[in-house]
């Protein structure tokens, strides 16, 4: 009989310990002899046949049938050896996945207490660790336990090998998230565990469902080297990962599992993974986790005891930083990828909007925010809190974790990561207003001048909390009194001729003779958005939209006033004499939108000057979904002939200057509404939808 009909034979006779190693290690040599043209097939299938005949005499495989087998396969051990498996210690720990935070912090603390009890009793056990954001838990609830960890990494038996502050998604968030990842966990973890930044080379994202192809110049200008991952690409194990520019990293996708249990059988792939990618090591991680626990005295033991094995690979606890340094050396050999590796589970994309909303909302206001500190304290000389930046920032990476963004997480874990982007939020807020209320302390604002009605005035303070929850910016406060008063508008992106809305509060003039000039006295155009005033806790306002010159990063001072000779002409009032067509087309210099008075979609965007449609046809559709949909995958799309009722439709703005129409619907029991706004100059319409 053949050697692997020999084995298909032994495979229910191999039980126990001894029955086990004996076929772990036949099953190794012929997977290691078919690479090398089945070279040894005749030795196995001696030995294969012998221990088959044993074990039917015996009814089993003794410990002496084991010795027998492996003293005729004794010519093979050096060819077996010279493969080695690398075998690392891991607990993968999700972020708040399907627990509550507390319970995170629980798992982090006890797994690692484990860990450290373990490497006493097996000194050559080495584990690693890849999310800073765990070791931020055990410095901040445990000190004792972190110095404990401090005592293993000096030593070597635990793997620093944390270089963002979660595992996280590498699609959702921004590019500068992405480089704040590796920003602020070099920063930490070089700083308590007293270690040079250029010492964390491995970005490790072993359940990462996406990376986008913009990962390996993001980690090489961090100072990255190398990239492991499991996810979202199922053709190349070993390859060179090339991003547009040219950067590369050396990356390793695991052939296997990123976790789970030691068993006898887990050489079985290391010959056709070595020869298929011309090297002599593979990596074996191994520990319980999603929920922490990491590696098991079982494993330990089994690891320590198949390192004995004679016919069986090198078997060693060693690092990832060891292996991707020993591979290197045959890195010309190993494919070059210039393409993303995406995806798996495509309903992460939208599933908990809430979440992915938050985070951008978040991304941008610190990005703003920042921008505006430094500008102030070049300027002004204001003070830059970077601590409570970096807080901030650090809340934003914690919800990249691989299962919050995604929304793959439960309602705890949602309720928690919104509770933190609203506490980044409040960082990004205060710090921009602490920074344009320097600016503007600093600014030449004497063209303002002196005002009537200065006295017996409310209106400074007016507007606390104005727009805030409607915008996730800073409350539209009034600093000005009586009639003539200066606004400054910043401008955080390219220069243009903007748009832009204020909001004037406790106004005693007369709307119908609002005069708005820039700080050299020329007019501006402008167009009032409301009906006189409204009532806002105790005070009153009116929003106008103003169209002004903003130089790139910067801003531009504007003056409203009352000027009699600027009166606006009253239109005379009179009974209609011709019916009213009903049309919602908006029109700027630039496009033409058309919007369908029957359903309230978008029938067409036209290009003016090219003549060109830049969109037929838009709208929200409705479908139904697949019963077997998830959290993490879109089920099949299927028809659905309710489609949303349209129960209104309204102008709400028709000026120089802005135009909008909201459209008001149903759809079962939602309800829908969405707000079409054209500005002049604009080359786009927006729409600003809420669905409830």
């Amino acid at each position: 009989m053949s050697v692997n009909g020999n084995l298909r034979e032994l495979k229910n006779s191999c039980a126990g310990y001894w029955g086990e190693r004996v076929y772990a290690e036949l099953v190794y040599a012929n997977e290691l002899s078919k690479t090398k043209g089945n070279e040894f097939e005749t030795l196995l299938e001696k030995a294969s046949a012998e221990l088959l005949s044993a074990a039917a005499q015996n009814g089993c495989i003794s410990a002496c049938d084991v010795k027998t087998c492996e003293a005729v396969l004794e010519p093979i051990v050096p060819a077996c050896k010279e493969l080695t498996v690398h075998a690392v210690g891991h607990a993968h720990i999700d972020m708040d996945w399907m627990w509550r935070y507390d319970e995170t912090v629980d798992i982090t603390l006890e797994t690692f207490r484990t860990v450290l009890n373990l490497m006493n009793d097996f000194p050559d056990f080495t584990f690693a660790q890849s999310q800073a954001s765990c070791y931020a838990i055990v410095e901040r609830y445990d000190p004792d336990l972190l110095c404990r960890i401090k005592e293993k990494v000096k030593s070597g038996q635990w793997e620093v090998i944390a270089s963002t502050w979660t595992e996280t998604d590498k699609n959702m968030p921004s590019g500068e998230s992405l480089s704040r990842h590796i920003l602020y966990t070099k920063r930490y973890m070089s700083k308590i565990f007293d270690l040079p930044e250029s010492a964390l080379r491995l970005d490790f994202e072993p359940d990462t469902f996406g990376h986008n192809l913009n990962v390996p110049e993001i980690c090489q200008a961090g100072g990255i080297e190398y990239y492991y991952h499991c996810r979202g690409n199922d053709e190349n194990e070993i390859y060179n990962w090339r991003s547009p520019s040219g950067a590369e990293l050396l990356v390793y996708r695991e052939p296997a599992w990123y976790l789970g249990p030691v068993k006898p059988m887990m050489a079985e792939l290391t010959p056709s993974f070595c020869s298929r990618n011309h090297v002599r090591d593979i990596l074996k991680i191994y520990g319980v986790g999603d929920h922490g626990g990491g590696p098991t005295r079982r494993d330990l033991e089994r690891l320590t005891d198949m390192a004995g094995w004679p016919v069986y690979p090198t078997v060693r606890f060693g690092t990832y930083h060891n292996y991707f340094d020993t591979i290197k050396k045959n890195r010309s050999e190993f494919p070059v990828v210039t393409h993303e590796l995406n995806f798996i589970f495509d309903g992460c994309y939208t599933t908990q909007t809430r979440i992915k909303a938050a985070n951008r909302i978040a991304e941008a206001a610190l990005f703003e925010s920042e921008a505006l500190s430094a500008w102030a304290s070049k300027l002004a000389g204001a003070k830059v809190n970077g601590d409570l930046y970096e807080q901030a920032w650090k809340n934003v990476l914690f919800n990249h974790f691989h299962d919050i963004i995604p929304g793959s997480c439960v309602i705890d874990s949602r309720e928690y990561s919104m509770g933190l982007f609203q506490e980044s939020l409040a960082c990004a807020n205060t710090q921009k207003a602490i920074a344009v209320y320097a600016i503007g302390d600093a600014v030449d604002t004497a063209v303002i001048g002196d005002s009537r009605g200065q006295s017996d005035t409310n209106s400074e303070g007016g507007g606390v909390g104005y727009k805030v929850e409607e915008h996730f910016n800073l409350s539209r406060v009034e600093r000005g009194r009586g009639l003539r008063r200066g606004y400054l508008i910043f401008n955080m992106a390219p220069a243009g001729d903007n748009v832009v809305d204020l909001t004037l509060w406790d106004w005693r003039g007369d709307l119908s003779a609002l005069s708005v000039k820039d700080a050299s006295g020329g007019p501006l155009q402008f167009q009032l958005l409301d009906k006189g005033f409204h009532e806002y806790w105790q005070h009153e306002f009116t929003n106008i939209a103003v169209q002004c010159r903003l130089p790139a990063y910067g801003y531009a001072l504007i003056v409203l006033d009352e000027d009699p000779d600027m009166r606006i002409p009253l239109s005379v009032q009179s009974d209609p004499r011709v019916a009213q067509v009903h049309k919602y087309d908006m029109e700027n210099d630039r496009i033409k939108v058309c919007i369908n008075p029957v359903d309230g979609s978008i029938d067409s965007v036209q290009d003016k000057q090219s003549g060109q449609y830049l969109a037929v046809r838009g709208r929200f559709e409705c479908f139904a979904e697949d019963a077997d949909g998830s959290a993490w995958v879109v089920g099949r799309y299927q028809n659905n002939e309710e489609q949303i009722k349209i129960k209104g439709m309204e102008w709400l703005q028709q000026g120089a200057l802005r135009q909008s129409v909201r459209v008001r619907g149903v759809y079962k029991s939602s309800k829908i509404e969405y707000i079409y706004t054209l500005d002049s100059g604009s080359g786009h319409v927006s729409v600003d939808s809420t669905i409830d």
